[in-house]
């Protein structure tokens, strides 16, 4: 609920990027060698298993996708930058690093919806893509996206410039500050 006179304006903040984060992304836009690239556990919860099952569908039919386990931050970063898509699938809750690491390096995310509002999300079609778990939909959005290479690398520059305005850890911190200060008319 808003104080007098502080805005309604806060939603459940991302996790944010650390400085570490952002430094270890890298600098310049490397070549795409990988259609789609996940790292992470894929035995939970339920909807990360039939991803996975989409996604080597997927390999099957021609797509380079890269699947990997954990791996030091630098590779994982590296991986992503020479990715067009990295998949990011909810883990133990609805936000997920990998959100705002892929576009970060220069790459689109592909997220499932997720009811919550989130803090100057990530939009579908500008920032990223959202599929449905439920329907099993994260096949046709993978190809769709992929067939517009052009359109990726737009999404993926608007994207990174995104993260750093808002989901880095000094954006929130500015954005609290600037939203929750009393003016100074009502100290």
């Amino acid at each position: 609920r808003a104080r007098a006179g502080i805005p309604g304006k806060v939603h459940p903040l991302p996790l944010g990027l650390s400085p570490e984060r952002v430094a270890a992304a890298p600098t310049a836009d490397l070549e795409k060698t990988t259609d789609i690239f996940f790292s992470g556990r894929v035995d939970f919860p339920p909807a990360r298993r039939r991803g996975i099952d989409q996604l080597l569908a997927l390999r099957c039919d021609g797509l380079r996708v890269e699947i990997g386990e954990r791996m030091p931050l630098a590779e994982y970063m590296e991986r992503c930058a020479r990715a067009w898509l990295v998949w990011s699938p909810e883990g133990y809750g609805k936000e997920c690093f990998r959100h705002y690491e892929a576009p970060l390096c220069r790459s689109v995310p592909v997220i499932n919806r997720a009811p919550m509002i989130r803090h100057h999300p990530l939009e579908d079609g500008v920032h990223c893509f959202y599929y449905d778990a439920e329907r099993d939909d994260l096949a046709t959005v993978v190809r769709q996206a992929l067939a517009n290479r052009d359109r990726l690398r737009t999404m993926a520059a608007a994207g990174r410039d995104h993260v750093l305005r808002h989901h880095t850890f000094e954006a929130i911190c500015r954005y609290v500050i600037e939203t929750t200060s009393i003016p100074a008319r009502l100290k």
